[in-house]
């Protein structure tokens, strides 16, 4: 006897696998446990150099040409109704030829665990997007999204354990590249379009990492005093709203400081807040205590 249907909700999204057959012992290849091609070529690469280069032999290329600025890095604690519930990491780093975030994460939502292996997006100098790469672990659900975008369209490889499926779907060559839930940090890239030269609402594509490209609305509050834990800080705020891919509306609200990097996000609607590492939230009161009865 084996379970044949099983189901996880969490965070607003609900995945169903299906299991139609099951093999015990199979007979496995050879070549099942050889390295992919890709991480084959990176091992090669990372191969220490010869000591002494033939005077003949030229030097490999790097492979990003343009001139690289020192990469930035940060934290977001995210929680939720003022419990903390996740972690996230990343990175951006800036070059004459594009911006690039990589980072990862992990969340304990009860009975749902989230750890997000990698999200990382590749973008142009024009913020547009090349190549975006999604791995993560929704309880026992792996969930595998590598995407490349050309020609205004996004090639999708999905792999959620059924093995791999191809996705192509209509996507902006403007859009910024988001996930569905978590991880946070890529809207990164939104706060660092955006413009605080006015108040009026400014529209941009959304590309939900392999599901679809909505639209969202955001607007420049003007600068505000935050108060955080032991300290405070004049942030530029931004909110944005629009529509998930199911049609459900969302509304987010960031703020910046004067370099666009992220000190805090807002998710009103679902009672989450997440903190750049230094900027922790005030702690709340705690509750009175309740009267004696008589």
């Amino acid at each position: 006897m084996s379970p044949h249907r099983l189901v996880n909700r969490a965070a607003q999204q609900e995945f169903v696998i299906q299991i139609d057959s099951i093999e015990v012992n199979p007979d496995l290849a050879k070549d099942r446990f050889e390295l992919p091609l890709e991480i084959r070529a990176l091992l090669q690469n990372s191969a220490p150099a010869q000591s002494n280069p033939s005077p003949t032999e030229s030097k490999p290329a790097p492979a990003n040409h343009g001139a690289l600025e020192s990469p930035d890095s940060g934290k977001l604690a995210i929680y939720m109704r003022g419990a903390l519930v996740a972690n996230e990491s990343y990175t951006v780093t800036k070059s004459d030829s594009g911006i690039e975030l990589d980072g990862s994460g992990s969340a304990n939502l009860g009975t749902m665990k989230i750890d997000i292996e990698r999200f990382d997006v590749k973008t142009d100098a024009k913020y547009q997007p090349i190549q975006a790469i999604g791995r993560a672990k929704m309880g026992q659900i792996q969930m595998n999204v590598n995407a490349t975008f050309a020609d205004g369209q996004s090639k999708n490889e999905i792999d959620t354990g059924q093995g791999p499926q191809t996705k192509m779907l209509a996507v902006h060559p403007d859009a910024i590249v988001v996930n569905a839930n978590l991880p946070l940090y890529p809207w990164t890239v939104l706060a660092m379009r955006a413009s605080l030269d006015n108040q009026q609402p400014q529209q941009f594509p959304v590309y939900v990492l392999g599901q679809a490209e909505v639209n969202a609305s955001l607007v420049f509050k003007g600068r505000e005093h935050v108060e955080f834990a032991g300290k405070s800080a004049e942030l530029n705020h931004l909110s944005v709203s629009g529509t998930s891919p199911q049609g459900e509306p969302i509304s987010l609200d960031f703020w910046v400081d004067d370099n666009r990097k992220l000190i805090k996000i807002a998710v009103a609607a679902q009672g989450v807040e997440a903190y750049q590492q230094g900027f922790e939230p005030v702690a709340r009161a705690a509750a009175p205590p309740a009267a004696a009865p008589r």
